[in-house]
Order: C-alpha cells, then structure tokens, then sequence
C-alpha cells in the first residue's frame, strides 16, 4: 500500500504540481542600452506642479519622466467660462525647467458637457467631473480644448509631446462608483471611448505632428466579473472590446498598461512569466491577436505598497526591494521607453517612495541608486537558474558586467551558489558593499582557489560585479538653463463651428524617439489583492448629499460639508445573458480561470498516475 502511494505523490509532483515552476520567464535574452526610461507619478494636477516640493523630489532622485494630469473639469466648470492658463503655464514650465519630460494624462470632464451623471465623491469646486464620455453635442467644445492644450503646451519652451486619454478606462462605474480613478468606460462605454479616441487622434497630429496619443492606461486586473470575484472594479473584456473589434488602435500610437506587485501572482500562475515580465507577455500575444503586434507599449503605473495591515511582511523594506527587482526585469523589455512608478508620496495608497510627511522611505534611496547603475547598461540575459530558487538578471555597463540576483523564497536564509568570478563584491541595494569575496579566500564558501567564488544570496536583492573594476560614477546632470516663464494669458476656448463627419484615414503606427510614462489620472486606490478591499463600501447607496470622504475612504477629518443636488441619472446596467456569463466563465484570462497550463499539468498528472497505479496493482508479480 505504501509502494502505491509513493507512486501517486511521485506522479503528481512531477508532472502536475511542478508545471508553474518550469513556465517559461519571457524575458528578453538581451536588450540595447538603458537611455532615460525613469519616470514618476505625481498627484495633484498640473497647476499644483508649479510650487510642489515632490516635483523637485522626482528631478531629485534622477528620474526623467513624469506623469501628471490635467482636469477639462478643473480649468471650465462652466460652460461660459473662459479658461485662464496661467496656472498650467507656471506647471508645465517648471517641469520644462528641470528638464522633466511630461506623460499628460486628460480626464475630468465637467458636468455641462458629460453624457451621464459623474462621480458622486469629486470636489464640488470641480463641478463633479465625469469618468466617462463627452454628451455628442459637447463634443466640438472638447475637441476644442484638446486643440488649444496641444497647440499651447507642445511647442517651446514647454515641448509636451504626450498626451493619454483618460486614466484606467477599463473601469466600471457601477461597481464601487465611490472610488475615482479617472475613467470608466467598462463594459457600457465601448463605442463612446472610441469614438473619443477617433475624434481626438487628427486634432492632436494637426496641431503637432510629432505629438503622441497614448491609449489610456488599463489597470486589466482586480476583475469584476464572477469567474475573477465579485470584489473586481475592472473589465476584462474591455480591450477584446475597445482594441479587437472596435479597433481603437487605428487612433493611438502607445498601447499602455498598469501593473503591480499586489497583482503579480495571477500572471504569474498564467504561464506568462514573472511578475511584470508576465503581464507584458500577455499583453504583447493581446496586442499580436488584435493585429497590432507592432504597436509600441508603455508601462504608465508600477509599484509596491509600503504598509498593509493584513500583512505585516508587506513593508517600506519589502517595497525598496521591489524597487530593485522591478529595475532588474523592467529593463530587459523596456530598456528605451519611459515606464512611471506610482507614485513620489502617500496620499490614499503607500505606494510613494516619500511618506506622507515628505521624508523619504528606505524604497527612494533604492530607486536613486539604481538609475545611476542602470543608465548606460545593456541587459545581457538571465542568470543560471540555480535549481529555481535564485532569479538573477546579467547587465554589462562600459564593458563591465554585473548581475543583480536573489533568492525566490521568501525567507531569512540564504541560497549558497558559486559564480563563475575570481573575486566578487556583493553590494545591497543600496550600493554599500557587503562583502568582497576571493576565490579561495577565507570567505570563500568553498574553501578553495578552483576559479570561481561561492557565497550566499539572500531574499533581498544584491549587485555583483568586479572588485577590481572602479566603481562607477555617472557623470553629474547639469542643471537646465531656465527657460523663461512665459506671461500668463487668459485665452479664451473658442467653441468652433461643426464640420462635416468625414472618413479618417489612421495615421500608420509611429516608431517613436521617445517614450512617455503614464500614472493615475486621479486620486487613485488600489487595494490589496489578498483581502479585497481595505475599505468597506457604504452602507446607503451613495448620493450627492453624502458626507463621504472625497476619496471613498471614510478618513476623520478630511470629510466634505454636505450639501444638496438633483438625484443625478443612474448609469445603465447591462443585464448579463446566460451565453455572455458562461463566455465570461470560461475564456482563457489569467487567474484561476485562465490557469490553463496548470490544468494540463494536472490533467496529465492523473493520467500517469493511473498509468502507475495500474501497473502496481496487476503488473508482473502480482498474482504470485
């Protein structure tokens, strides 16, 4: 009987229980040099850009890019409103100042000219921004804002050259509608996202043809429906939608994504790779199916938190290691494009590499160091697996080579593994070096001289390289000349006459110089994927009369006074068929759902196990 059991566990572990540990990695095997790919989010809006100290904190730790957004809403609460500009002059000439390059994320469109009613947690000073479409009859005003924007802020001394549509459209309003991430265009808004893309795609390449238009960032995780959780807030089926029938990618040049820590284990399980390799490969095979395997993608949100209180080994030290383990992956596919942290500081999240207090955590110091040792380097490929336990990624920089590896499980032990290095000085991820090791010398694992060096590698990530080699020291940045301020007018939104509806002839995908970063177009919340929610939702359905907190949070002392407007139109709910529910159930997504290589390993783990339990109870031997 223990002959048979043994042969049942033996065939499971080998064929079913080991397939998500032999799944391919999907990273690049090598790559072109790191050039300025750094960017951060920054929340608040362009006009709060031209005084904030994060601004100054995000030039500070050597990124390029940053992602901000501005609000239709914001500037013209009132249709009769003229529009002053000088608040946004003052932002985007500080950023063009310190040399920032900005992602511009639009959102926020004000209540006069939205098709349903908006957001019921917005500030009132806003006129309650809606998430999603622009009414028809609104749409020649809207174009006309997206004229004057680029005409105004793509030219010197600004140079803005992106320009993202909404943030995370993939959500859907209905489920959780207290919480703002700057659109909601899931499930209902197909047609009307779209449409919006059409209509502003010649508008932006007219007024600067060297312009970008990115597809605004999806979050494409934390699904609503039933086969990925009720707790979801996006559509999975949006870009099937959006992209594979109604081909938006004909009116954008950037494909854009969001990925995070929090959210890595589906993908990770779904056969893709590793963690924001995986959710890239996927998008890449979405992107190939659709017909636009072409097209250049952008990373516009990545990040850890710092603190959850379910999870105590959810950290300001796990998320500076995730900083470097990030680098390392990241730059293996997106080595010349701009990908954006999310964010510089605290606000409704702790994904912030400072603290709501403006000091800094354990995670910006990490991020400042490694730009310095990334920019210039060349990805060379993975590192030997080490029995799967070790993920390491080689770089090579001035003709010298370093790997940035550690040990998968987590844990406070160590994985001891030789290099193929005479001497090796191991750094942490701060740069501050660990120890230097000779091979054959007393801390030299083995304990003998055989041409390489054994040591240990810990759950955080270390850099490896040469001893013998100087360390590197970039060369400093010089400090932008100033650009002069420009004086501030106040420009009124010309409302133009409607032109004739005619055929637009897509421009052919532009190979860009240059690559932006999105971020959230607003306050943004994205809770843990362990536990669903950190918030609970209402107890009342929300009204306009709530004294809620304005991010959907319910914080003492940051609640909006009360005060009274019309019941605002609901929003159509889609009544799910019984073909389109058992579609939902059983297309192939990451998750449980999609874990289809797992299935097959399973499927044929049984089969063998069969096979071994037919041979023990009647193979030769058993009727002596």
């Amino acid at each position: 009987m223990k002959r048979r059991i043994a042969v049942v566990i033996v065939a499971l572990v080998a064929l079913g229980l080991l397939a998500p540990l032999v799944a391919p990695t999907g990273q690049a095997e090598s790559g072109g040099t790191v050039t300025d790919p750094f960017g951060i989010q920054f929340l608040g809006g362009i006009q709060r850009a031209a005084t904030s100290a994060d601004i100054q904190a995000i030039r500070d730790v050597g990124a390029t890019w940053v992602r901000v957004d501005i609000s239709w809403a914001r500037l013209q609460p009132n249709e009769t409103d003229t529009i002053d500009w000088s608040s946004v002059d003052a932002g985007f000439a500080r950023l063009a100042n310190l040399g920032l390059k900005p992602i511009v994320t639009v959102f926020g469109i004000p209540r006069w000219a939205a098709t349903e009613h908006p957001l019921a947690y917005d500030n009132p000073a806003y006129r309650y921004p809606s998430c999603g479409p622009v009414r028809k009859d609104k749409m020649p005003q809207y174009i006309a804002f997206v004229k004057t924007l680029v005409e105004r802020y793509s030219k010197p001394p600004y140079n803005v050259k992106y320009w993202e549509f909404y943030n995370e459209p993939d959500k859907i309003h209905s489920v959780r509608p207290w919480i703002n991430l700057g659109g909601c265009f899931g499930e209902i808004w197909y047609d009307e996202y779209v449409d919006m893309l059409k209509a502003v795609y010649p508008v932006v390449k007219a007024a600067d043809p060297n312009s970008y238009v990115l597809m605004g960032g999806v979050a494409h995780d934390w699904f609503y429906w039933p086969a990925y959780g009720e707790n979801g807030v996006f559509d999975p089926y949006f870009l099937d939608e959006v992209i594979g029938k109604r081909r938006a990618a004909d009116y954008f040049d950037f494909m854009n994504f969001h990925t995070y820590a929090e959210f890595a284990y589906y993908w990770q399980t779904s056969g893709y790779g590793i963690d924001i390799l995986a959710k890239y490969n996927y998008m890449k095979e979405q992107m190939t199916n659709y017909g636009y395997g072409d097209k250049p993608m952008l990373i516009t949100e990545a990040g850890s938190r710092s603190f959850d209180p379910d999870h105590p080994e959810v950290n300001e030290t796990s998320q500076a290691e995730y900083v470097l383990k990030l680098f390392a992956r990241i730059l293996t596919i997106s080595y010349d494009k701009p990908f954006i942290w999310y964010t510089i500081r605290d606000v409704t999240d702790p994904n912030g590499l400072l603290r709501s207090d403006g000091s800094r955590k354990p995670s910006y110091d990490v991020f400042q160091y490694g730009i310095q040792q990334f920019v210039g380097a060349r990805y060379l490929g993975p590192t030997d697996d080490y029995g799967n336990t070790i993920e390491g990624y080689r770089y090579e920089r001035n003709g010298k080579e370093f790997w940035v590896l550690w040990y998968k499980p987590w844990s406070y032990e160590e994985r001891v593994i030789s290099v193929p290095f005479r001497q090796v000085r191991k750094r942490d991820m701060f740069g501050r070096v660990i120890e230097t090791i000779v091979d054959g010398g007393s801390n030299d694992r083995d304990g003998s001289a055989n041409g390489q060096v054994t040591l240990g590698i810990p759950h955080a990530p270390v850099y490896l390289d040469d001893p013998t080699v100087a360390e590197w020291t970039p060369t400093p940045t010089p400090t932008p000349t100033p650009s002069p301020t420009p004086t501030a007018t106040a420009t009124p939104t010309p409302t133009p006459t409607p032109t004739p509806t005619t055929t637009l002839t897509p421009t052919p995908s532009i190979t860009p110089t240059e690559t932006p970063v999105p971020t959230p177009a607003a306050w943004i919340y994205l809770p843990a994927i362990w536990r669903g929610e950190s918030a609970p939702p209402p107890t009342s359905t929300p009204s306009l009369g709530n004294t809620r907190n304005t991010h959907g949070k319910g914080v003492a002392g940051h609640q909006r006074p009360r005060f009274e407007e019309p019941t605002p139109t609901p929003w159509p709910t889609p009544t799910p068929t019984l073909a389109s529910l058992r579609a939902r159930l059983t297309v192939g997504r990451p998750g449980v759902w999609g874990w289809w290589p797992g299935y097959y390993g399973l499927a044929a783990a049984l089969v063998v196990a069969g096979v071994a339990l037919a041979v023990v109870n009647f193979g030769p031997g058993q009727n002596a």
